[in-house]
């Protein structure tokens, strides 16, 4: 996947309060699935936005709302890699991170995760990483 690249600033921080957030935008089969596994890695609440994992909660927010934050050009450039597509917004604590949770979810498929920082990176980069520096955290 081309590097993706964006100005410095975080994404929406609706209804994660002051909690790291990242976004995962997702070509729309991928989005789907993306869905499905929610409910397969812990206990998915759709209503109330939440996933509970372990001792884990995680804000999930699926309405796509968090793309209002981007820029035209940004997600024209979604559109260009990915075709149709989707985002998802996950809180967590910074303690306990996103890396168990996305190393379930992203594996096999197709999209852009969103760190907050100044790099968008395709899902298989970020499973790449994950495997080469057990150190490496989003954003970092």
């Amino acid at each position: 996947m081309p590097e993706l690249t964006r100005p410095k600033r975080r994404p929406a921080r609706k209804r994660t309060g002051n909690r790291p957030v990242v976004v995962l935008v997702s070509e729309l089969e991928s989005h789907l699935e993306l869905i499905c596994r929610l409910g397969e890695v812990g206990l998915y609440e759709p209503d109330l936005g939440r996933l509970q994992r372990e001792d884990c909660v995680f804000d999930v927010d699926v309405s796509g709302d968090v793309l209002t934050e981007y820029k035209e050009t940004e997600t024209a450039q979604f559109a260009q890699l990915l075709g149709q597509f989707h985002a998802v917004l996950l809180g967590f604590d910074e303690g306990t991170g996103a890396r168990p949770l996305l190393r379930d979810l992203l594996p096999g498929l197709e999209g852009i995760v969103d760190t907050g920082g100044t790099e968008l990176l395709g899902y298989e980069e970020v499973l790449i990483r994950f495997h080469d520096d057990p150190c490496w955290n989003l954003g970092s």
